[in-house]
């Protein structure tokens, strides 16, 4: 029988020790700690996973977190509170905890919380012991190599296609170890796609890289990084989960070669998993030495996924942080729609147009997020006050929270004239992309919704105030979206 995980809960509560112990006791091997002192003396480097109380007397629960990284920084620690401070909770984190869970909390929460941060203790035992798998492979090839060079001269031939070989593993290994470190240092998501798909590119030197997600819900294949091969698959293209040629990379959850495109081009892909669950693909086409991809392309493209995988839930986990943020966001549009049902029909409808318009015009992805939630809450002004400085409010209304501070100078602009006539006299391009999108994807659901006009009616409607009101662009952009 394996030997259980080792779980150490530290809290200064009688109760809440009794409580957690009976409930891990039959899958964990647990030790238990009531005062600080004590903690201090159960870490041990083969803990897995520590329960450990915020507000321990002397020294404090976050001293005790630093004891544990210091004995071994992948023992996961889940932080205990019975308080919801913000400061402290994004200490404990940056400190290396991996997570925090308010007092007082359900069973399958704090199990589910438990079990999580033992995947990842496990996740990084593995990857440890992958490096050293690698690094032993490499050692064994430099010996077998200089065995090679004195005991048979006579194979020279031979010796040059092992010490072509044996570089580039070593190039590869050093190439892994580099964009390892570079992924798992990246915490923003949006730049992490984007820096995942070019740090592969790189590594195994190819021309281009994609990394696609999959929807199942909508049985797409989602583009949201393209590198190299953006006209063939260009961000925010999507592709059939079931019939496109790259399909079949997921159900078989391992890397392989994939023929695609007009004229055609040879894929090296590899699956994106967590755990047993195939939740995306990442490959590379055409090597810049003009060779065709080989095993050993498929077992390092298969590592960097691995690799790649990790960062990306690292990521996610980092951003639960914007969960509160969230959260409040919600909470306006609920108000929004307790006060009047179709301002919020009407917001939805504007933030889901101009979601269309900003990937049509090629925005970035982390300003189309920005866009999508001005356009949600631009109206939100409009319960204080139906006419006049709506816009205005509705910034204040927002300004509290600040993951939504990059959409208020989107809806401050909301109303500006592409001319400048004004009375900022703001005009042009100084105008934010994402106030001249709203503008337009505003009045075309205007036209619609209230004034009954047809599609065809409205689109001639903007178009008389073409250079004049709206943007050219996105005027061009909303034909092209509704001639596909």
């Amino acid at each position: 029988m394996a030997d259980k995980p080792r779980l150490l809960i530290v809290d200064d509560e009688d109760t809440v020790l009794k409580l957690l112990t009976k409930l891990f006791a039959e899958d964990y091997e647990v030790t238990t700690a009531s005062t600080a002192s004590d903690g201090l003396e159960s870490i041990e480097k083969s803990l897995d996973v520590v329960l450990l109380d915020i507000m321990l007397p002397d020294p404090s629960g976050m001293e005790i977190l630093k004891a544990i990284k210091e004995v071994g920084s992948d023992i996961q620690v889940i932080m205990i509170t019975g308080y919801a401070s913000l400061e402290t909770s994004t200490e404990a984190l940056r400190l290396g905890a991996y997570d925090y869970i308010l007092k007082p909390f359900e069973e399958s929460q704090i199990k589910s919380l438990v079990r999580n941060a033992l995947d990842k203790r496990n996740a990084l035992k593995e990857k440890k012991a992958l490096l050293e798998e690698l690094t032993d492979l490499s050692q064994k090839l430099q010996e077998t190599n200089y065995e090679f060079e004195q005991a048979h001269a006579e194979l020279a031939d031979e010796k040059a296609r092992v010490d072509k070989k044996l570089e580039k593993k070593k190039n590869a290994l050093t190439k892994l170890n580099h964009l390892m470190g570079q992924l798992l240092l990246e915490r923003d998501l949006t730049k992490l796609l984007e820096s995942s798909v070019k740090m592969t590119v790189e590594a195994m030197e190819t021309t281009g890289g994609v990394l696609m997600l999959s929807e199942v819900r909508s049985n797409q294949l989602f583009v949201k990084s393209s590198i190299g091969i953006d006209k063939l698959l260009p961000r925010g293209s999507r592709l059939s989960l079931s019939q496109s040629e790259f399909a079949p990379v997921i159900p078989l959850g391992e890397a392989m070669l994939v023929k695609f495109g007009e004229p055609e081009k040879i894929f090296a892909c590899s699956p994106l998993k967590e755990k047993d669950e195939t939740y995306g693909i990442i490959c590379v086409a055409d090597r810049t030495d003009g060779e065709n991809f080989d095993e050993s392309d498929l077992e390092f493209l298969s590592t960097i996924s691995q690799a790649t995988s990790i960062a990306l839930q690292n990521s996610l986990l980092f951003n639960s942080l914007q969960k509160s943020y969230f959260e409040a966001s919600l909470s306006l549009m609920s108000i929004e729609e307790a006060l009047d049902k179709e301002m919020k029909e009407h917001s939805e409808r504007v933030a889901n147009l101009g979601w269309e318009l900003a990937y049509a015009l090629s925005v970035p992805e982390g300003e189309i997020s920005a866009i999508k939630y001005a356009a949600m809450f631009h109206d939100i002004g409009k319960i204080v006050t139906p006419q006049g400085e709506y816009l205005s409010i509705s910034e204040k209304i927002i300004s509290p929270i600040r993951f939504l501070g990059t959409s208020k100078p989107i809806i401050r602009y909301i109303n500006e004239r592409w001319d400048g006539s004004c009375r900022s006299k703001l005009k042009g391009e100084k105008i934010p992309i994402g106030s001249r999108i709203i503008a337009v994807a505003n009045a075309y659901d205007e036209y619609i919704y209230k004034d009954k006009f047809s599609p065809e009616e409205a689109e001639k409607k903007l178009e008389l105030e073409s250079g004049k009101a709206y943007d050219p662009k996105v005027l061009e952009a909303l034909r092209t979206i509704h001639s596909k």
